[in-house]
């Protein structure tokens, strides 16, 4: 905290019975309001939780430090994780999704079926006015970092001109999908794209 005053910090523990002894014995009175704590969640729950928290902060880059001792020590439970987090930096989503966009007069749009009868009305009208469109479709069961997950290799595929959603109220509580639309349309979380 006192070298990255600034930084929005996680720290993943394995074992909650550590956690506990931690605040047992005071070692993390008054840290918990700048760091959050992930405790005891699954390799797979971890990462998304980390994900999730990236992509909140409007996909902010990564650093990561590891306890030596606590890798070795629970090698199944952190070496995922740190082999997802050096994936994640080593892709620069932002280089990625920076390219010219509305270059021809045919757009390329990626379009999010969330299964409503407008979606496919959309589609079909798009496509009569000689645009090309991909669908990506979701449903109510997944999470944000799922959807997110389909959109950036649709994004990679596809260089779409522009990503077009309907009434996904109630499908991203987490504000993972509009954390991570935010990120696409204004590559940093900007004052004047706040209310997108």
């Amino acid at each position: 905290i006192k070298r990255f005053p600034e930084a929005e910090i996680l720290v993943i523990e394995a074992m909650p019975e550590i956690y506990e002894m931690a605040v047992q014995h005071g070692m993390i009175s008054g840290l918990e309001g700048r760091i959050k704590f992930v405790v005891g969640f699954s390799v797979e729950e971890a990462i998304r939780e980390i994900t999730s928290q990236q992509m909140k902060l409007g996909m902010v880059s990564l650093s990561v430090f590891s306890l030596s001792s606590a890798v070795s020590a629970f090698q199944d439970y952190y070496n995922p994780i740190l082999t997802s987090l050096r994936k994640t930096m080593n892709v620069k989503l932002w280089d990625r999704v920076r390219y010219p966009k509305f270059r021809e007069d045919v757009c390329s749009v990626v379009l999010i079926d969330f299964g409503y009868f407008l979606t496919r009305e959309i589609e079909s009208a798009l496509g009569s006015l000689g645009h090309r469109v991909i669908k990506v479709p979701v449903s109510k069961e997944e999470g944000g970092e799922v959807i997110v997950s389909r959109l950036i290799k649709k994004i990679y595929e596809f260089k779409p001109d522009f990503i077009l959603t309907i009434n996904h109220l109630g499908l991203d509580e987490d504000g993972v999908l509009t954390s991570f639309l935010e990120f696409v349309v204004c590559g940093q979380s900007q004052p004047y794209c706040q209310g997108l």
